[in-house]
């Protein structure tokens, strides 16, 4: 065999680079290279960068210094595969909304074959669960967010107000039960009297008056008794 060649990596995600080397036993002079995608080489020794996936057939030709060509062609020696990539991030729940207290399970649904993940829940709890299980305490509207990872990296999905809890509805009341009024109070004792109210200094201004003048007919009636007892003594002193 008085052509051949060797490569340093013959499989690989894409971009996958190749040393080439000449392995011919023949001295050569010239050499023409092609990689299977297109592209060639006229170095002895060439790098190649492989950069879309798939299967490639090199061939090697070679001239040496008395003009004879040689060849060599390899199929399907190289082959290229998908470039890794992080996950593709993806997770729901099984309810998006209720009561507080409202207690969430959490999946994870990202395709890449994750090996971590990053779950915030919007109120300050987190979890490194794969599926983990939340509950919220407080109403509110929740942001949701998972960064899931791999050797090749990591890509976070972020689901804006994706939960949604509210108050608790009041104990609801019993239908047979009547409302009971406060009790009222009887007023007790005599109406206290206003000094400043004008109708308690009239009555008083009244009873005043009916005073007086019941003096004014007792005086009189003591006048006309003694009168009288002065006419009785005169009339007998005449007599007399």
């Amino acid at each position: 065999m008085l052509c051949d060649f060797h490569a340093s990596v013959r499989e690989g995600s894409a971009p996958l680079t190749v040393q080439f080397s000449d392995a011919s036993p023949a001295v050569a002079g010239r050499w023409s290279w092609g990689f299977g995608d297109g592209a060639i080489s006229t170095e002895q020794n060439p790098t190649h960068v492989y950069t879309s996936p798939g299967s490639y057939s090199v061939y090697l030709h070679i001239e040496d210094e008395d003009g004879e060509r040689y060849g060599k062609i390899k199929n399907g020696y190289i082959t290229v595969t998908e470039p890794p990539v992080p996950p593709q991030t993806e997770f729901s729940a099984d309810a998006t909304s209720g009561e507080a207290p409202l207690t969430v399970s959490f999946t994870d649904l990202s395709s890449g074959s994750p090996t971590s993940w990053a779950w915030e829940f919007g109120d300050g709890g987190a979890s490194a669960d794969r599926n983990p299980v939340h509950e919220y305490t407080v109403p509110g509207t929740y942001t949701v967010t998972l960064t899931a990872g791999n050797e090749f990296g990591s890509i976070a999905r972020t689901r804006e107000g994706y939960i949604t809890v509210t108050a608790p509805a009041p104990p609801p009341t019993d239908p047979t039960e009547e409302p009971t009024a406060p009790p009222t109070e009887e007023p007790t004792g005599e109406p206290t009297r206003d000094p400043d109210d004008d109708r308690w200094r009239d009555d008083d201004d009244d009873d005043d008056d009916d005073d007086d003048d019941d003096d004014d007919d007792d005086d009189g009636d003591d006048d006309d008794d003694g009168d009288r007892r002065r006419d009785d003594r005169r009339r007998d002193e005449r007599w007399r």
